[in-house]
């Protein structure tokens, strides 16, 4: 399946170039890039997902470490079978292929008792500090309960167990929202809980869930962890508040202590993006959130989406906050995106999007997700807006990834999966078409996939910032950073788009002041493991353990 993706007419009325005081969006341009993109659907090939039956969201995650990503599922409960499979792979690396995880030996899904339990928002995240990295399986419970926690217990033949379930450490209780991070810099994970209906929101340590800070502000759904003020501690920021899409004043600042204060003057004052029906319109769920470099200036903007449901206009539209560089941020007004005939994300909070380069460019694009409750499975899913130096454009034609069926299979993975370069996808669906597509682009861009180690516990390198560089200048060709957020749910496994650069110079930054890292004329088209102590190991190639320690590998020393 080709995907073109060209400008497109306003006339169309696929893409709405005006905001709402008549600027010009920058999801249209007068110029026409083109890029084709080629999704196959190699489920056939790819294993037997015939026990995938009830799945609430799909994920690439690398369960055992060993650098061939395999695919778990989250459903609506513990009581339903929620199968993982891991990815087949021999001496030369990961085969494509997925087997089904055995559940009574691994114990990933775990009925009794009944509470704790994970109802949504599945995660993976080394929580407890695993010493080989292979993450800790969390998420919430929706329906009221406290989140619950599965942590990893030890591989046996290979394959990785967990333990007996547990609430999650210092959590919330009462409907919390959850993810982790590093509060205040001792590389351990700590535990961020909000609750979405009160505007409780708590931090807290995840090896004894001792309460390092609680708070309350009527700001509250959803919360997005990222150095907003670019002073390399992770701060707080709550995107909506409890009843209406308005967006929040200030944000938690970072006290690095692991305590927060409210800090204001940092933001243009909006009052959302688009008039809805009153109480039809849940367009800042996480799902619809990101914050990435869209036109690579070397900061990191907030695009925050919203969409009706059940309502008129029937459209889906972006804001961005754009990042001054000196710790503020504006609302652009010629920067708002609307869509009009292929919004129908009837339930937002459902229908999780995703940020990434899919074509290599550098830029990262939108692949946005309209199903949810109430979409026919005849509806197509995803609709993607390529990134062409900072101007989006939506594709010409509808790719066929098919549809959504019932409500709760909406959310996809993203991941090179088979380790050739480019990002994949595995599509769930409640009625059961579980399905994996493989990017077959060719379009001469080259790539890095990175493995990236912070301090201490933190193995998943969250927080830390990846520079990428054309050779020998200060022209930025891709800009990452790992992020603690309810949109990203894999573990270590980084993918950067590097353009036509054989050879490219890398910048890493590490979170809480710590140290900077400079590597220069660093080939492409490899996966690259990144150390805290400075260490860059080269040519790692999948199907072995991923080195958690800069000892396990010969290491390429920065050049500043």
């Amino acid at each position: 399946m080709i995907i073109r993706t060209i400008f497109i007419a306003v006339a169309v009325n696929l893409l709405c170039g005006m905001g709402p005081t008549g600027a010009q969006t920058i999801f249209k341009n007068g110029f026409d890039p083109e890029v084709e993109l080629d999704f196959a659907n190699v489920t056939g090939t790819a294993g037997n997902f015939a026990d995938a039956l009830v799945t609430w969201r799909a994920s690439f995650v690398d369960l055992n470490q060993d650098g061939c990503f395999d695919i778990a599922y989250g459903s609506h409960s513990d009581a339903q079978f929620r199968p993982a499979y891991l990815q087949d792979t021999a001496v030369f690396g990961c085969l494509g292929r997925f087997s089904l995880l055995d559940n009574s030996v691994a114990g990933y899904v775990q009925s009794s008792p009944q509470i704790p339990r994970i109802t949504s928002n599945n995660w993976y995240f080394n929580v407890l500090g695993n010493p080989g990295g292979q993450p800790d399986l969390g998420g919430d419970d929706s329906d009221g309960n406290a989140p619950a926690l599965y942590p990893f217990d030890r591989s046996v033949g290979g394959n990785p167990r967990w333990s007996d379930k547990i609430s999650l450490p210092g959590s919330l209780d009462g409907k919390p929202i959850t993810m982790v991070f590093d509060a205040n810099g001792d590389g351990a994970m700590d535990v961020l809980s909000w609750r979405r209906n009160t505007g409780d929101v708590r931090v807290s340590t995840a090896q004894t869930g001792d309460v390092m800070w609680q708070s309350n502000t009527e700001y509250s759904h959803p919360y997005i962890v990222f150095d907003l003020d670019d002073d390399s501690w992770p701060d707080l920021y709550p995107i909506s508040n409890r009843t209406t899409i308005v967006g929040s004043p200030g944000y938690w600042r970072n006290d690095k202590d692991g305590t927060f204060s409210w800090a204001t003057g940092s933001f243009t004052a909006w009052d959302g993006i688009q008039s809805f029906t009153p109480g039809q319109s849940e367009g800042t769920s996480g799902g619809l959130t990101f914050v990435f470099d869209y036109d690579l200036d070397g900061d990191f903007d907030i695009f925050i989406g919203e969409a009706a449901r059940d309502a008129s206009p029937d459209m889906f539209c972006i804001t961005i906050q754009i990042n001054n560089g000196d710790g503020t941020y504006t609302k652009d007004e010629q920067a708002l995106g609307c869509l009009m005939s292929v919004a129908k994300n009837q339930t937002v909070p459902y229908g999780k999007s995703v940020a990434a380069d899919f074509d290599n460019n550098g830029y990262v694009d939108i692949m946005y997700n309209r199903a949810s409750t109430g979409v026919s499975a005849s509806i197509q899913n995803y609709y993607f807006f390529m990134n062409f130096g900072g101007q989006f454009f939506l594709n010409d034609t509808t790719p066929d990834f098919g549809g959504g069926q019932g409500g709760l299979g909406v959310v996809p993975g993203v991941a090179d999966y088979d380790n050739d370069g480019d990002l994949d996808i595995v599509k769930p669906s409640s009625g059961g078409t579980i399905s994996v597509w493989e990017n077959r682009s060719t379009n001469g861009n080259r790539w890095f996939n990175l493995s990236v180690r912070g301090l201490g516990g933190n193995t998943d390198g969250i927080h830390t910032t990846v520079t990428v560089f054309k050779e020998g200048t200060d022209e930025i060709v891709a800009n990452y950073r790992k992020l603690a957020n309810v949109t990203d749910y894999s573990t270590n496994g980084h993918h950067i788009g590097l353009d036509r650069n054989n050879s490219v110079d890398i910048v890493v930054s590490y979170p809480h002041d710590g140290p900077t890292y400079r590597y220069n004329g660093v080939s492409s088209n490899q996966h690259i493991i990144l150390f805290h102590d400075g260490c860059m190991a080269e040519g790692y190639v999948a199907g072995s353990p991923i080195p958690v320690s800069s000892q396990e590998v010969s290491c390429t020393s920065p050049d500043s």
